[in-house]
């Protein structure tokens, strides 16, 4: 039995500690989108911004544009979007992950 409970112990303070590393991830991808993509898409990824309403900007939760497409304008920028060629593979990822997860 008290083996049993230091192994579940362990697999409860393993899986709060994948928890806690889970949440910093999502607060570290809302806040790189909200410094490079909010001003236009808003943070809700609907586009209801001043900007966005003036340059037409998609509305991020109803696209279904690839992964790819997403990294692609994110690098090389479409239309009025400028291009944001100074991310890190990480952070590319992280916004892909993020526009991905404002989707319904």
């Amino acid at each position: 039995f008290t083996l049993l409970s230091g192994v579940l112990l362990i697999w409860a303070k393993a899986a709060k500690a994948e928890s806690n590393r889970a949440e910093v991830t999502v607060e570290a991808n809302r806040k790189l989108y909200n410094s490079n993509c909010a001003r236009c898409h808003g943070a809700d990824g609907k586009g209801n911004t001043k900007l966005g309403q003036e340059t037409g900007v998609p509305d991020l939760t109803t696209s279904r544009i690839s992964n790819a497409k997403i990294k692609q304008t994110i690098v090389d920028g479409d239309g009025e979007m400028p291009a944001f060629k100074e991310f890190k593979a990480a952070q590319l990822n992280s916004l892909i992950n993020y526009v991905r997860a404002l989707r319904r």
